[in-house]
């Protein structure tokens, strides 16, 4: 699959999944998050970003601190 052809397939799967999506880095910053997370949020892209992990989530939650042991060990979180 041609480079240009696979980079508009993945912005359109992550623009146009049902299911929040977010891209993050392990320090806490969001870089993008899709329409589903802005609606599940009731967030601008740009509120999510600038609110960061700690922002938009429960840090004392167990499951927040399950999640990133499980981003730890395999790179990504499925909630």
């Amino acid at each position: 699959m041609d480079e240009r052809i696979h980079d508009e397939y993945y912005r359109f799967v992550f623009d146009h999944s049902m299911d929040a999506l977010l891209l993050t880095q392990p320090d806490g910053r969001i870089l993008k998050a899709n329409p589903a997370a802005c609606q599940l949020f009731r967030m601008t892209e740009g509120e999510i970003l600038a609110a960061g992990r700690t922002g938009i989530l429960d840090t004392k939650d167990q499951k927040y601190q399950d999640a990133l042991e499980e981003r730890k060990r395999t790179g990504c979180v499925r909630t």
